[in-house]
């Protein structure tokens, strides 16, 4: 049943439109209710109502021509500027809410017929008789004098109907199912699809009310339930829930959750797999506005450009996913998707996440242990939330990365470790490290290779703490000032059984950093330590040969196992 609209304010049009013409300008508006609706053209027995589907500014648009006709009344015909036009109480508005009212005393005579004994009859016979007085004809005869009281009344019934189940649906005739609903619900409706595949995209559009609709197809996930894929719309439900689908689309959405949709929206076991993750578009769940999304119960998505994009205010809850080949997976634009469980270890992409205009990917506050290619490291690694709450390691298998790698603005209580080779080695290659500007607990380096001469090969810029650990630092020449091995600018700085040689300076501490140095090794460096500008730096263990051991200048000290040197 479409909206009813208080008054039904009159208003006119602001342009002709002829028989065929699909949409149509008003004077007022406001005066019509949010698409999709009816509006009534002329005033007489030559009138014409017509449902749009749209309503943008002074536009109403989508239009079927002709909607309630009968007998040669109210065909599509053309109108000029200025015809009244305005929403009322239309004759299908009234059958429907006929039909609606049939079905209700059809649900409750049935119902009263199965759960009543004879016991009931006798211990409680004013409930027994009102459940056996027809709900109709009572109702009805309130239409003409006042549809108003009608509704309320169909309201009231319908709040206490039991939950209704329609099994054995075909899928070819799951939309049709969807559509005989009555638009008001208040009760929990389950339908229950056969096995079987349709090109058919199934839209859920216009419900209202305290009620839930369940859809269920598959008792696991697969591809026995086959639909182009879903769509709600304008949907104001306590709950949605679609269960057990496979979705074949492999452009634009699989599931689509906007409109307006406030409903709490359930995805379980649903299998959304088609297209190439290459083709801009192809996404899996899709929530913008004020939706609220939640996926659980086993449900895949793969091959997409992005698995879950939410924008826009919407929120979603990720309680259990898996998949693989996306290339993005969670995308989140002024809204947040929280990440339950161990997700983000189940389903892999080139990025795990975009946090875009203030949108945020929240991780659980537990450690995760994510793997990606040393190929891929640099995407992936700005593919991460930048908050994180707990340890983050990524397993980075062997390769070469061709450019510089670097980790900024992360921050949170969490930790960022980066795992290349388990010792020094040339497996894990890129041409230099630059960890900056994060606030996290620590960010670690552990086997890495760096292949660009005269570079600082590790600058490490204000960060809070990072570790150095298993790292090799050897292209380049001693004699180049620019040739530095590990930099530290105002941060704290671990470096610990790291190869460093050929450098100019091996490790530097400045700018009121803290560095500590255990065990180093290498050899052709001009200066293995230095500190300046309020640098402290600390060393033990092993380590680096150079022509020049330890220098301080402006202020740095150095703290060595023979005593501490403190520039001026």
């Amino acid at each position: 049943m479409h909206e009813g609209f208080p008054f039904s304010p009159p208003t006119e049009l602001l342009e002709p439109i002829n028989a065929t013409s699909t949409s149509l300008r008003v004077k007022n508006p406001d005066a019509f209710p949010d698409a999709p609706n009816q509006a009534t053209l002329g005033i007489d027995e030559n009138g014409e109502t017509v449902r749009y589907a749209t309503k943008v500014g002074d536009t109403l648009g989508g239009l079927t021509r002709g909607f309630d006709t009968k007998n040669g009344f109210g065909v599509a015909r053309a109108w000029i500027i200025g015809t009244p036009i305005q929403c009322t109480l239309t004759a299908e508005k009234i059958n429907a809410m006929q039909e609606n009212i049939r079905t209700l005393d059809a649900d409750v005579a049935s119902e009263s017929a199965a759960r009543q004994t004879h016991e009931d009859r006798k211990d409680n016979p004013h409930e027994v008789a009102a459940a056996q007085v027809p709900i109709l004809p009572a109702i009805a005869e309130q239409l003409t004098a006042s549809p108003a009281s009608a509704e309320e009344a169909v309201v009231a019934i319908i709040s206490t109907m039991p939950e209704q189940v329609i099994n054995n649906v075909s899928i070819d005739e799951l939309q049709a199912t969807i559509d005989s609903l009555p638009k008001l619900i208040n009760r929990i409706i389950t339908i229950n699809v056969l096995p079987g595949t349709t090109t058919d995209e199934i839209l859920l559009e216009g419900f209202f009310g305290s009620g839930t609709i369940v859809i269920n197809g598959a008792a696991a996930t697969g591809t026995t339930h086959t639909v182009q894929r879903f769509t709600l719309h304008r949907c104001t439900l306590g709950l949605i829930e679609l269960n057990g689908f496979n979705t074949s689309a492999t452009t634009g959405y699989a599931v689509l959750i906007g409109g307006g949709t406030s409903s709490g929206v359930e995805l379980l076991r649903m299998n959304i797999t088609g297209g190439v993750n290459t083709t801009a578009g192809n996404m899996g769940v899709a929530s913008y506005g004020i939706g609220r999304v939640a996926v659980a119960d086993n449900c895949v998505i793969s091959n997409k450009n992005i698995a879950v994009l939410i924008w826009a205010g919407a929120t979603a809850a990720i309680m259990s996913l898996s998949g693989t080949n996306n290339n993005i997976v969670f995308q989140a634009s002024r809204s947040v998707i929280t990440v339950h469980n161990n997700v983000a270890q189940t389903i892999t992409g080139l990025r795990l996440c975009s946090e875009i205009n203030a949108g945020m990917v929240v991780l659980p506050r537990s450690s995760i242990t994510l793997s990606t290619t040393m190929a891929n490291l640099q995407t992936f690694i700005e593919g991460l939330p930048r908050r994180l709450a707990a340890a983050v390691t990524v397993n980075v298998s062997a390769g070469t990365l061709a450019g510089v790698l670097s980790i900024s603005n992360f921050h949170g209580g969490g930790r960022l470790n980066i795992e290349g080779a388990a010792g020094i080695a040339t497996t894990h290659n890129c041409l230099r490290v630059v960890i900056n500007d994060n606030v996290l607990s620590e960010v670690q380096i552990r086997g890495f290779n760096t292949t660009e001469a005269n570079v600082r090969s590790f600058d490490i810029i204000r960060s809070n703490n990072a570790l150095i650990t298993n790292c090799r630092v050897a292209a380049g020449v001693s004699t180049n000032s620019g040739n530095v091995g590990v930099r530290a600018y105002k941060t704290n700085v671990h470096v610990d059984t790291s190869l460093l040689q050929n450098q100019y300076a091996a490790i530097v501490a400045d700018s009121n950093s803290r560095v500590q140095c255990v065990n180093l090794s290498g050899t052709g460096n001009f200066r293995a330590y230095l500190a300046a500008t309020r640098g402290a730096l600390a060393r033990s263990g092993t380590t680096p040969t150079a022509s020049v051991m330890d220098f301080v200048t402006t202020g740095g000290t150095i703290t060595r196992p023979s005593g501490i040197i403190q520039g001026t």
